[in-house]
């Protein structure tokens, strides 16, 4: 073997173990099911890696198990385990770039003893950038109400519209549509009423015509928790329809 074919070969093989090793390890730090249907957390604590997930399904059933995590294999812990208690066994596949991480259970029967009937955990968790962390979405919506009560509306919309734009994987349906009447409330005082219903048209209260079609159509504890938001769904709607036109008003009512 020649010495250049030698080198490139010992280069390629040391790329290779480095790309290797970064996509199997798993990193700390806060992990979201799209959607917003669970968390994923990761610390290193006491010379190894700890994790839980919290994941809430339909009608508010909820997974919650913590345990330790070797390589990319979990398993839960318990303080005070009972006869009957398994330990869940779960895999952590993380993305070569480290920003999300797959979840699946190795061990269903014993996984399901930490989830209620309707919920699962299992699934793509990614880790929030920018904007989209927890900080980043408190900033975006006090910079909203600091502008919306200075009745600087287009201010206003430009600071909460990326949380629609690009942090909709991160948000729960029902704060979806809790930005959505946000939006569509700057959208009627800055002068655009046909903006305001067509953000509203995108909402789940207005695939109802009422609070009986909305029962009907959600579990009870889902019904429950969306309820004050349909509400105010359908009052901004009724607001907006009332108002025949753009004004042509420049956000500074």
């Amino acid at each position: 073997m020649s010495p250049v074919f030698r080198l490139l070969s010992c280069a390629l093989l040391s790329l290779w173990l480095v790309s290797a090793f970064a996509a199997g390890t798993v990193r700390p730090g806060e992990y979201v099911l799209t959607g917003d249907w669970g968390r994923l957390k990761i610390d290193q604590r006491d010379g190894g890696k700890n994790f839980s997930i919290d994941s809430i399904g339909a009608n508010c059933h909820m997974c919650g198990l913590s345990g330790r995590l070797v390589g990319t294999t979990a398993e839960t812990v318990e303080e005070n385990p009972g006869d009957g208690d398994m330990v869940c066994r779960i895999r952590m596949n993380p993305s070569a770039d480290g920003r999300q991480i797959t979840v699946e259970s190795l061990t269903d029967e014993a996984c399901r003893q930490f989830c209620g009937m309707r919920a699962r955990f299992d699934g793509v968790y990614r880790k929030p950038q920018g904007h989209c962390t927890g900080a980043g979405q408190r900033n975006a919506r006090e910079t909203f109400i600091r502008h919306y009560r200075a009745k600087r509306f287009n201010e206003a919309l430009a600071a909460l519209r990326p949380l629609l734009e690009h942090c909709s994987a991160f948000l729960s349906w029902i704060e979806i549509d809790r930005v959505r009447n946000d939006l569509a409330l700057a959208y009627f005082h800055a002068g655009n009423p046909e903006q305001c219903v067509a953000t509203l048209r995108n909402t789940r209260a207005f695939e109802h015509a009422d609070e009986a079609a909305l029962r009907s159509g959600l579990p009870p504890c889902d019904f429950d928790n969306y309820l004050p938001t349909a509400q105010a769904s359908w009052h901004n709607m009724r607001l907006c329809a009332a108002l025949p036109r753009s004004t042509g008003k420049n956000g500074q009512n």
